[in-house]
């Protein structure tokens, strides 16, 4: 803090004869402003290893063919659906893993019903147009959709096998209608197009 001399006058007369007063005054105060600290780096989470060891489980049992639970009913497939399994699991595993999570998703309310015909015509559909673009794949289309039905129902068993579920061999019997229902849907859609354009060259 320093001092001032500063003179006071009287008031009403002449300045006094006396020594000036020291008034103190203090000095300007410099407040320091911390600079701001920059938000630490959250990089991003990295996926579980939950739903890690889940898909590499499943493209092992897809791989070797084999289903080790005896609660899951057994599927027999030709060469050419292993294939197919093959091609999907080796070339396509992101595919594989949309589907594994499509079917989760149906799972995710406690049941199979007909509302999740369309997550199912999804799942057959996926399948059906990786394979239709493979060029290890050489069935032609109407041998490829009809392989489509065993193909994903070996597919959603390898799936319930690596996911804990009560009663698994009722939500497969389930899964396994549903997909029916759905083929017939898809085939049924296909019909009324191809119909529709014959009636459509008809009328030409």
């Amino acid at each position: 803090m320093s001092k001032t001399i500063v003179n006071i006058p009287a008031v009403g007369g002449p300045e006094p004869d006396s020594d000036p007063i020291l008034v103190s005054v203090p000095e300007p105060t410099t407040i320091v402003v911390p600079e701001p600290t920059p938000a630490p780096f959250v990089s991003e989470p990295e996926a579980e290893p939950v739903v890690q060891d889940h898909m590499i489980a499943l493209m092992e049992i897809l791989l070797a063919n084999k289903l080790d639970k005896e609660n899951i009913p057994s599927i027999v497939l030709t060469n050419d659906q292993i294939e197919i399994i093959k091609e999907l699991v080796s070339n396509s595993p992101g595919s594989l893993k949309n589907i594994n999570q499509t079917f989760l998703s149906i799972l995710s309310d406690g049941k199979i019903d007909v509302i999740d015909i369309p997550q199912f015509i999804r799942i057959i559909k996926d399948v059906y147009v990786i394979c239709h673009q493979s060029n290890q794949i050489t069935l032609e289309p109407m041998a490829l959709a009809i392989n489509m039905v065993p193909v994903v129902k070996y597919i959603i068993r390898a799936i319930i096998s690596c996911t804990t579920i009560e009663n698994p061999t009722l939500v497969i019997s389930y899964c396994d209608n549903i997909i029916n229902i759905s083929v017939e849907m898809i085939q049924l859609q296909s019909s009324l197009k191809n119909e529709k354009w014959s009636w459509t060259c008809k009328l030409c």
